[in-house]
């Protein structure tokens, strides 16, 4: 690991131990940003853990909107997708898939976040066009599947079907749906 890399974690790992012990603490949002750009995967997950721990991140001053959780939380879901990892501070590819099928589902939830899917759906579609059949696989099962278990997602992704290459994904992710709604099963 590099020793910048190391520095970075170490911050990360420092400012999750004040949160915790320390309810006055506060993280500053530039601080934030800064670990963001960071290439070191494994900085990029404690990063990540802290940022979706509601405990902790709504403690940094002034807070992160949706744009900025975006543009971190994507390149970095994109390379644990791509590369795998395996790591205590990473998230492996199925975990990563899973966050991502969880978040989008969330989004659509609140009717004023519903705009952002369409930005998952463009790099999903992205990295499912580029990726092995590994990845591609794991897209459809760990994500698409149960993103399309809410029919109004399902029907967003609909232009998938006039794509060659993603046509196959959008249609083996509904038959997820379909098996569930044959034994009448509820999706969790």
């Amino acid at each position: 690991m590099h020793k910048n890399a190391t520095a970075i974690l170490d911050e990360i790992l420092a400012a999750k131990r004040n949160l915790r012990h320390d309810p006055q603490y506060v993280i500053d949002r530039d601080d934030i940003l800064r670990w963001a750009k960071s290439d070191d995967l494994n900085a990029l997950g404690a990063l990540y853990y802290l940022l979706f721990d509601s405990s902790l991140s709504t403690r940094i001053e002034p807070g992160l909107n949706l744009e900025d959780v975006l543009d971190f939380a994507l390149p970095y879901l994109e390379r644990c997708l791509r590369e795998d990892p395996q790591s205590d501070w990473t998230t492996p590819r199925w975990s990563a898939g899973w966050d991502i099928a969880n978040w989008i589902k969330g989004l659509w939830a609140e009717a004023s976040s519903r705009p952002s899917v369409d930005r998952f759906q463009d790099w999903l579609a992205l990295i499912y066009k580029t990726g092995d059949e590994d990845l591609r696989t794991c897209i459809v099962q760990a994500t698409l599947e149960h993103v399309f278990e809410v029919e109004d997602i399902a029907a967003k992704f609909a232009p998938w079907r006039d794509d060659p290459e993603l046509r196959p994904a959008y249609e083996e992710a509904k038959l997820w749906k379909e098996g569930l709604d044959e034994i009448a099963l509820q999706p969790m």
